[in-house]
C-alpha cells in the first residue's frame, strides 16, 4: 500500500472550509487554539446584565462557525441559544437588514412554537401577524390561511430568495420591521422570565456577504434593537472598514 492510499481516508476528513458543528465532531476533531475567543465571550456574557452585541470578524474558513458551535455547547446550560443561518436561509445575492430581521423573527417564532408561549399566549401570534405583513407585500407570494408551521414554513422560502426590493424600500416596510422587533422583545422578556434563562442569538454567515453588502445591512439600527445578547459573524474587512467604525460606535 503506498503512502498516498494510506493517508487518502484520514486527508479526506480534514476540510478547513466545513466547520465542526456537532457536539461528537467537536470532542474528536477540535483543537485548541490560543486566540479562540470562546472562554473571553463566556466571561463577556456573564458580565452583561443588559443585552450586549457582540462583532465576531475573521476571515473566511478560519473557525468562526466552530469556536461559535463551541461556544453554544458551553452555554447550553445558561441559555437558550437560537442559531440563525443566513448563508443557508437567505440568498446571498439578495439580502439586506430586511431579510436579517424577519428571518431572526421567523427563528425565535419557530423555536418557542411548541413552548409555553404558543399554546398560552398571545404574543406569538402578534409577532406573525407582523411577518405577514411584509411577506404579503412580496408579490407572488400566497400565505394567507396558513397555520403558523405552514406560514414559518413559506415565509422561509420566501426569504430564501429574497424580498423584492420593490417590497423592502417602500414606506411601510420599515416601521413594519420595527414592529417586528418590538414583538420579538415581548416575546423575549416573557420567556427569559418564564424560563429563568436568557436568550442568546448567534446569527452565523453574515461573514460570506461582499464588505458593500455588509456594511449596507448594519447601516440600519434594527440589527442591535433586539433585547437579548447577539453574536454576528462579520467579514474582517468589515472591522477594518472606517466607513463601519462609524456606524460601529452603536455597537
Amino acid at each position: 500500500m503506498s503512502n498516498t492510499s494510506f493517508w487518502k481516508s484520514a486527508y479526506q476528513l480534514f476540510k478547513p472550509e466545513e466547520p465542526l458543528t456537532t457536539p461528537e465532531d467537536l470532542k474528536v476533531f477540535y483543537v485548541q487554539r490560543e486566540n479562540s475567543p470562546v472562554d473571553k465571550l463566556v466571561s463577556l456574557l456573564e458580565m452583561e446584565d443588559d443585552p450586549a452585541k457582540f462583532l465576531l470578524a475573521g476571515h473566511r474558513g478560519g473557525g468562526k462557525t466552530t469556536e461559535l458551535r463551541r461556544l453554544e455547547q458551553k452555554l447550553a446550560d445558561k441559555y437558550t441559544v437560537v442559531w440563525i443561518d443566513t448563508q443557508t436561509s437567505l440568498d446571498r445575492y439578495n439580502i439586506g437588514y430586511a431579510e436579517v430581521v424577519v428571518l431572526i423573527g421567523l427563528q425565535i417564532a419557530q423555536a418557542i412554537q411548541s413552548n409555553w408561549l404558543f399554546k398560552k399566549d398571545k404574543l406569538l401570534d402578534a409577532l406573525l401577524d407582523s411577518l405577514k405583513s411584509v411577506v404579503y407585500e412580496d408579490k407572488g407570494s400566497h400565505t394567507e390561511g396558513l397555520g403558523v408551521p405552514e406560514f414559518i414554513e413559506k415565509a422561509g422560502i420566501i426569504l430564501k430568495r429574497g424580498l423584492t426590493r420593490e417590497v423592502t424600500k417602500t414606506l411601510n416596510v420599515r416601521p413594519v420591521l420595527s414592529q417586528i422587533i418590538t414583538r420579538v422583545n415581548n416575546i423575549i422578556k416573557a420567556a427569559e422570565k418564564e424560563q429563568e434563562q436568557k436568550l442568546l442569538i448567534v446569527v452565523d454567515g453574515l461573514d460570506r456577504h461582499d464588505q458593500v453588502t455588509a456594511l449596507e445591512m448594519f447601516s440600519s439600527p434594527l440589527l442591535i434593537e433586539l433585547n437579548c445578547h447577539i453574536i454576528y459573524a462579520i467579514p474582517i474587512s468589515l472591522r477594518y472598514s472606517p466607513s463601519f467604525r462609524q456606524q460601529g460606535e452603536r455597537i
